[in-house]
């Protein structure tokens, strides 16, 4: 069975060199080691570029992820925290809030609507000190301390402090470095040995202490050496006796708990929940803010009093280790098993080793192919004989009995049923309606499954437990203009990365084709929408993974489609598919992927632009759409032709204008239909009025 997924969404800057480690790095760390299926994002430096790669992770995760735990910080990245638990709200993955920072209490009186709206998207709300949960009391809010790597400290008692003190945090304002500079000018009148050591990254302030060093002629007292890595801090905390925290605003500092497990006497300033975190005179000397007088008397004190200096590094360490992993690790695992028992209601019972199975076979006018396929479902390798029903919406070319020929030729027994309706969606519920297997396979009249379909997919919902299984469809063609269709659609500029297209790569997925679902999944959440002639696939496996079930998909499944045999055909298809997404999307409120708004957004710029050109204005913004779209399907159609390089001695010919045409007609097919989509939308809802809809073919 599988561990749960986590994914860990913040500023992971840490992972750049020259960054401190966050939060959200060291938890994700220390679950992967443990085994965990653990996903990040975002490392991106630049906000803009933080918020985009944040989004369009959670996109991908959906089907894929158990929990998102999501870093909260105030003032422009409270931005990202609202965009990113808006996704993980639309899309359905249970979420965990992190407050982090001193001045969310300041944020939240200054936009109380705002903040409490976002918080409100979260499942549970942790806290590392009591400075946040009393600041933000009506949210239930849990304490969880922070996670310090303390393990790999080493810890060095201070019987007594040397005037050797280490300041480490960011130079920026709100860290005050300024402060530190002033309070050890004072402290030098009294102890003329003094040195201090500031380090850390550069943001702002680094100019400004230089300056306040030259100004108290300090320039041997204070040495300013910049960020430093893991050993270099460790070598810094043995090198020097106290430990200086000058901030203007903090919550409960990681670097604080580090220098506690060293075994540094800290001397910090009493902000945010920093006296929540260490008791004045117990563990650490707590000074005003702001004050150089009173950091350097405490300081002073300090040096003056071995006593204390030795109570404050023996208590420090001790502080410190409830922050490390041993000590946090069953809160946070506890934390999750709370959160998945609430809100993953699709638990499914252990599947036996040799399940009974249903195949399902929604076919219409599929004289040419049903012969390959309907023989594939009937040979299978390894598994008992499966009930086949075939569900023949209404053909005209004599599917039904080319059916009943090929299983008596075979030997065996399968249901045969009609749909006047012609649509897949109500073929699949006719066949549910009389479906007896413990595992529901559906298996397209176009497409041929490999001799251990069954097979593999039994294996793999045995080993995952999840609710539904399939495996990546390779595409192929029976003509020249067949087989280049056929590119155009394995390639990811021409579906947007449609993993069971595109990937090979085993793992959860949002969709896929020819899925075999439990039989419990059908029973607990419903059956096919029979409003959607497409993408009905797409809306059930929204709504099992909303309720709970996991998609996985395992490159040792594999099938064979055959392509739309015409660019006309590949527009309609792909027009059908925008038109009933809108559906989908309007039924569940949300969009399931960026991909589906790509074609849409591109339609409309192409639209906006070339009116304005009509009318008499610029005609360089069309040309920038137009040359940039242009580049975009070029490289398109290279990769396409490149990765259909024969090595089965095909004879067909890949053509790369018929790829690049393919590729803009599913782009565009696809963009028109979702406005046309829209379109109907409105017209339902503002007149009560249903517009004509495509018809599945």
């Amino acid at each position: 069975m599988r561990t749960p997924t986590i994914g860990f969404v913040g500023p992971m800057l840490g992972r750049n060199p020259g960054w401190v480690t966050t939060q959200g790095e060291l938890l994700a760390d220390r679950f992967r080691s443990e085994g965990w299926s653990v996903l990040e994002t975002s490392s991106k430096v630049g906000r803009a570029s933080r918020l985009i790669d944040t989004l369009t992770s959670i996109s991908r995760w959906r089907g894929t992820v158990d929990v998102i735990v999501l870093s909260v910080f105030s003032g422009p990245a409270f931005v990202t925290v609202d965009a990113a638990s808006a996704a993980a709200s639309r899309l359905g993955i249970p979420l965990v809030m992190v407050l982090h920072g001193g001045n969310l209490p300041t944020h939240r009186a200054q936009h109380p609507r705002w903040t409490g709206r976002v918080l409100r998207r979260a499942d549970r709300i942790v806290a590392p000190s009591s400075y946040l949960t009393d600041a933000f009391e009506e949210f239930d809010v849990t304490v969880l301390p922070n996670l310090a790597d303390t393990e790999t400290i080493v810890f060095r008692r201070r019987r007594k402090a040397t005037p050797r003190i280490l300041w480490m945090r960011t130079f920026h304002p709100v860290y005050n470095p300024e402060l530190a500079v002033r309070a050890v000018a004072l402290l030098r009148n009294n102890h003329p040995e003094v040195h201090l050591t500031m380090a850390g990254q550069e943001k702002g302030s680094t100019s400004d202490v230089l300056a306040e060093i030259e100004r108290h002629a300090l320039g041997d007292v204070v040495d300013v050496v910049g960020f430093l890595d893991r050993d270099a801090k460790d070598r810094a905390f043995d090198a020097h006796d106290i430990y200086l925290h000058t901030n203007r605003i903090d919550n409960t500092p990681v670097s604080l708990l580090e220098a506690a497990a060293a075994g540094l006497p800290i001397v910090a300033t009493c902000v945010g929940g920093v006296p929540s975190l260490l008791r004045d005179g117990t563990d650490a000397l707590l000074v005003p803010s702001d004050d150089p007088e009173a950091m350097a008397t405490a300081l002073g004190r300090l040096l003056d009093d071995p006593t204390l200096a030795d109570t404050l590094s023996v208590n420090g360490r001790a502080i410190a280790e409830n922050s490390s992993w041993p000590a946090v690790r069953g809160a946070w695992t506890a934390l999750f098993d709370d959160v998945l028992s609430r809100v993953r209601p699709l638990a499914l019972p252990p599947l036996r080793d040799d399940p009974s199975i249903s195949v399902i076979m929604p076919v219409r006018n599929e004289g040419r192919y049903l012969e390959r396929s309907l023989r594939a479902v009937l040979t299978q390798d390894d598994v008992e004989t499966p009930q086949v029903i075939v569900v023949d919406g209404a053909s005209e070319d004599g599917t039904a009995d080319l059916a009943h020929r090929i299983a008596a030729e075979c030997g065996t027994a399968i249901q045969v049923l009609n749909n006047p309706q012609r649509i897949v969606p109500v073929s699949m519920n006719l066949g549910l309606a009389v479906a007896k297997g413990e595992v529901v396979v559906r298996v397209d009249g176009h497409c041929v499954i490999a001799p251990d379909y069954l097979r593999q997919c039994i294996d793999a919902l045995r080993a995952t437990g999840d609710a539904c299984v399939g495996g990546p469809m390779e595409t192929i063609g029976e003509t020249d203009e067949a087989a280049s269709i056929a590119a155009a659609q394995s390639s990811r500029v021409g579906v947007g990365g449609v993993a069971f297209r595109t990937s090979e790569t085993a793992g959860h997925v949002d969709t896929l084709a020819f899925g075999a679902y439990r039989r419990e999944v059908f029973d607990r959440i419903g059956t096919f929408d029979e409003t959607l002639v497409r993408n009905q696939d797409d809306e059930f496996n929204l709504r099992m993974t909303r309720a709970g079930g996991r998609i996985w998909m395992d490159p040792a499944i594999r099938s064979t489609y055959f392509s739309r045999g015409t660019v006309g055909g590949l527009w309609r298809q792909y027009h059908g598919y925008g038109f009933y997404k809108v559906r989908v999307m309007e039924k569940h409120r949300t969009v399931p992927s960026w991909r589906h708004v790509v074609p849409a957004a591109f339609v409309a710029s192409v639209a906006a632009t070339a009116s304005a050109a009509a009318v008499g204005r610029s005609r360089r913004p069309l040309g920038i759409v137009l040359a940039s779209y242009a580049a975009v399907v070029a490289a398109g159609t290279v990769e396409a032709v490149r990765s259909t390089g024969s090595d089965d001695g095909s004879q067909l010919k890949t053509k790369p204008l018929t790829v690049a045409t393919a590729i803009v007609t599913m782009h565009v097919g696809y963009g028109l239909g979702t406005w046309a989509g829209l379109l109907r939308t409105v017209q339902r809802n503002l007149r009560g009025v249903d517009g004509p809809r495509p018809e599945g073919d």
